[in-house]
C-alpha cells in the first residue's frame, strides 16, 4: 500500500513536469513562428527582394570580382569577333577587267585618268577600228561600246591576300551579293533576340550560353568552308543568330550576381572589354589575310569556352524566379561562404523571400508589352536613345 501510493505521489509530481515541459516548447515553437512572421512582415514592409538577400551574402565581394573577370569577360570575345570580322572577309580591293594579253587599249579610262573597273572596250570594235587606221584609240574612243569584263577581274593583293569577293568575284553587277551577306547576319542577330531571349527565360542563363555558344563555332566554323556564295549567306545567317545574345547572356548573368553598387563598374568593364576584342580582332586580320583562314580563327578556337560547363553557375536570380529554391539556396551560400559571410543564415533569408513572393503574386500577373517601354518620360527617352545608337 506505501509502495503504490509512493509510486501514484511521484506519478503525480511527473505530470506537472512532463505538462510543463510541453506548454515550453510550444511556447518556444510560438515565439520562433511569431519571429518569423515578424521577419516576413518586416521584409514586406522594407520591399524585401532577391537585391536584399545578395546584399547579406555580398553583392561586390570576391565572389563576384572573380567570376567576372574569369567568367563574364572572356565570354564577351566571341560575339565580338563573329560580328565584326565581316569588313575583312568581304574586303574589296581595287579591281579592274582581266584582259588578253598585250591588249591595254581595251581598257577605258575616265576623265581624270583613272581606270574604269567594271567594264572594257569591246574588242570586236577596236579590232575592227584597228584594220583600218593606226591612229591612237583616243581619236575614236567615243565611238566604242562598253561592255562588262568578258575574262573577270584582276585584284590588287597588297591588303588581302584573297578574300570572299576575290575568290566569288563580287564586284560589279555582283557585289549585291555582299550586300546581302551583311543582311543576312543582322537579320540572323534580330531572330536571335527572340529566340535566345526567350530561351534564357525559360530555361535559365546557364544551358542558354552552351547553346549560343554551340551554334556560333559550329556555324560560324563551317562558315570557313563554304563553296559557294550561297551557302555563306546561309552560313552567315545562322551565325548571327546567337549575336549579340552571346554577348548579353554573359552581361546578364554578371548583373545578376550583383548588387547595385557594382553593376556600373560591370557594365562599364564589359564594354570595355568588347571594344578591346574588336581592337584584338583588326590586329589578327593583319597578320591573317586570307578569308577562310580569318573565318575559321574567328569562331573555331572559342570551343575552348565549353569548359566553363564544369564551372559556369547558374544565375540564382533567375532560379528564384523560376521557384528552384533549394538550387538558388546552394548558390547563395557558395557566394556567402567565398565572400566572407559565414554567420549569414541563408537558409533563413531564402524562407523569408519566398514567404514574401506571394505579396507580389498580383503584380506579377500583370502582362507586359513593348507599350511599356515608351510608359514613362524617362523611360522612353533612353528606349529612343538606345534604339538611335544601335
Amino acid at each position: 500500500m506505501i509502495s503504490s501510493a509512493t509510486a501514484d505521489s511521484r506519478q503525480g509530481d511527473e505530470r506537472p513536469s512532463s505538462r510543463a515541459s510541453s506548454t515550453r516548447s510550444k511556447s518556444k515553437s510560438m515565439e520562433r513562428l511569431v519571429d518569423i512572421s515578424a521577419q516576413i512582415l518586416l521584409g514586406a514592409s522594407q520591399n524585401f527582394d532577391f537585391d536584399h538577400v545578395l546584399s547579406e551574402v555580398g553583392d561586390f565581394g570576391p565572389y563576384q570580382i572573380l567570376f567576372f573577370f574569369i567568367i563574364c569577360l572572356p565570354a564577351s570575345l566571341p560575339s565580338a569577333f563573329s560580328a565584326f570580322n565581316q569588313p575583312f572577309v568581304v574586303g574589296s580591293p581595287p579591281h579592274h577587267c582581266r584582259l588578253p594579253h598585250d591588249r591595254e587599249d581595251l581598257r577605258p579610262k575616265s576623265s581624270d585618268q583613272k581606270v574604269i573597273s567594271c567594264f572594257q572596250y569591246n574588242q570586236t570594235q577596236v579590232d575592227a577600228y584597228r584594220a583600218f587606221t593606226s591612229a591612237p584609240i583616243d581619236t575614236y574612243r567615243e565611238h566604242i561600246d562598253l561592255v562588262p569584263c568578258q575574262m573577270g577581274w584582276e585584284y590588287d593583293n597588297t591588303t588581302y591576300t584573297d578574300s570572299l569577293v576575290t575568290e566569288f568575284n563580287l564586284v560589279c553587277d555582283r557585289q549585291h551579293w555582299v550586300e546581302i551577306s551583311t543582311t543576312s547576319f543582322y537579320v540572323g542577330s534580330f531572330i536571335g533576340n527572340f529566340l535566345f531571349g526567350y530561351i534564357a527565360d525559360k530555361f535559365g542563363r546557364r544551358r542558354s550560353f552552351f547553346i549560343i555558344l554551340t551554334s556560333l563555332v559550329v556555324f560560324g566554323t563551317i562558315n570557313a568552308f563554304v563553296k559557294d556564295i550561297q551557302s555563306f549567306i546561309m552560313m552567315r545567317f545562322l551565325t548571327g543568330l546567337p549575336f549579340p545574345a552571346l554577348f548579353q547572356i554573359p552581361f546578364i548573368i554578371c548583373m545578376e550576381f550583383m548588387g547595385k553598387s557594382g553593376r556600373i563598374f560591370s557594365g562599364l568593364m564589359i564594354s570595355l572589354f568588347f571594344g578591346a576584342a574588336m581592337a584584338l580582332l583588326g590586329i589578327l586580320a593583319m597578320f591573317i589575310r586570307r578569308w577562310r583562314q580569318l573565318t575559321f580563327f574567328c569562331n573555331a578556337p572559342f570551343a575552348v569556352l565549353f569548359c566553363y560547363y564544369f564551372f559556369l553557375p547558374e544565375s540564382p536570380r533567375w532560379l528564384v524566379s523560376a521557384n528552384k529554391w533549394e538550387e538558388a539556396k546552394v548558390q547563395l551560400q557558395r557566394i556567402a561562404r567565398i565572400n566572407g559571410k559565414q554567420d549569414v543564415n541563408v537558409e533563413e533569408l531564402v524562407e523569408i523571400l519566398k514567404a514574401n513572393q506571394h505579396l507580389s503574386a498580383e503584380d506579377a500577373k500583370r502582362s507586359h508589352n513593348v507599350t511599356d517601354l515608351f510608359r514613362t518620360p524617362n523611360l522612353r527617352k533612353k528606349t529612343i536613345l538606345v534604339t538611335y545608337i544601335w
